[in-house]
């Protein structure tokens, strides 16, 4: 795994462990790895850990296809991440693409 970060968003995602998967039932989405201080996913609310499990209500099974769709968004688009945390709940977070 480790996947390069989006310098423009600042966010480092890898693809969901099979192992992880099985222990918490997440079976699709890319896993939070990197937040890089002051970017716009951590003022969008992601942090290390989550799992994005959704972009703009689009299912996302894998990092590469996160990483498509968000380099294929639009400077001053707004995303709509939905997330999980493993045993702590579900968020959806909005994040400004520069």
């Amino acid at each position: 795994g480790g996947g390069q970060p989006t310098p423009r968003l600042g966010l480092s995602v890898d693809d969901l462990d099979p192992r992880f998967s099985s222990a918490t039932g997440i079976r699709g989405g890319a896993a939070v790895v990197e937040v890089a201080p002051g970017s716009p996913a951590e003022k969008g609310g992601l942090r290390r850990g989550m799992v994005v499990t959704e972009l703009n209500h689009r299912p996302v099974k894998n990092r590469d296809e996160l990483m498509k769709e968000l380099k294929g968004a639009k400077s001053g688009e707004v995303v709509l991440l939905r997330t999980v945390v493993p045993g702590g709940g579900r968020g959806l977070q909005a994040i400004e693409i520069p």
